[in-house]
């Protein structure tokens, strides 16, 4: 319980010093640990975090891109949020808090990381961020087919609260264990790791200076999404 705490005020207080840099930061890591819990009352970590850095937004207005927000993201965003409340309501499955905490998440945070990233410092910034936590999250993945065991997870799972599904999977497939790293399920660092390697074979081309490393990571990611 206490670390949570400790987290969700360290991005509090980033949020505070630098908004923007606070906003990529909570994009390439908290993310991904959306299960993680402050300890309190079912309270997400990233949660709290999002509804601050919304709350935050207006205060931070004129140090942000002033770059218009995608129309085509619009649109959807709009349609999806509309389509999921009369879903949501009409199935009577979901509680009001809930909606509204996957409608910050889902939709309001992407503007904010749009916004955020000013220019091309930010970009690199965002993506250095994301290479060294998948860089990661494939490293634990390896350790993990070898012990067949997830080491990190259960070190997770005794020091956090977890607020949302999880799996430690244990099953074998094709003679290899199936690996969640440091996700909250398989099939979720499966879509990390492969829209990792969309993200870094690009990156790749743009800078040729430092091709290999990122040619490296993409075919781990292909590997690790497998």
């Amino acid at each position: 319980m206490v670390v949570g705490l400790v987290i969700t005020f360290f991005f509090l207080l980033l949020l505070l010093h630098n908004y923007s840099k606070a906003i990529i930061w909570i994009a390439m890591t908290l993310q991904f640990l959306s299960y993680l819990g402050t300890g309190i009352g079912g309270l997400k970590i990233f949660n709290i975090v999002v509804a601050a850095s919304i709350l935050l937004f207006f205060v931070n207005k004129k140090k942000i891109s002033q770059d218009p927000y995608p129309k085509p993201l619009v649109y959807g965003s709009v349609l999806f949020i509309f389509s999921f409340l009369i879903t949501s309501y009409s199935s009577g499955w979901m509680s009001l808090p809930t909606v509204i905490s996957n409608i910050m998440t889902y939709f309001l945070f992407p503007f904010l990381l749009w916004k955020s990233i000013k220019s091309s410092k930010e970009l690199n910034l965002a993506i250095n961020i994301f290479y060294y936590v998948i860089a990661i999250a494939i490293f634990w993945g390896i350790i993990e087919i070898i012990l067949r065991r997830n080491v990190i997870f259960e070190v997770v799972e005794s020091i956090f609260v977890l607020e949302d599904f999880t799996i430690n999977a244990d099953t074998i497939r094709y003679g290899v264990k199936r690996c969640n790293s440091f996700f909250s399920y398989f099939s979720t660092y499966g879509v990390a790791t492969f829209i990792a390697f969309i993200v870094f074979f690009t990156k790749g081309r743009w800078f040729p200076d430092k091709k290999h490393n990122y040619v490296a990571l993409s075919i781990l990611c292909i590997i690790a999404a497998f």
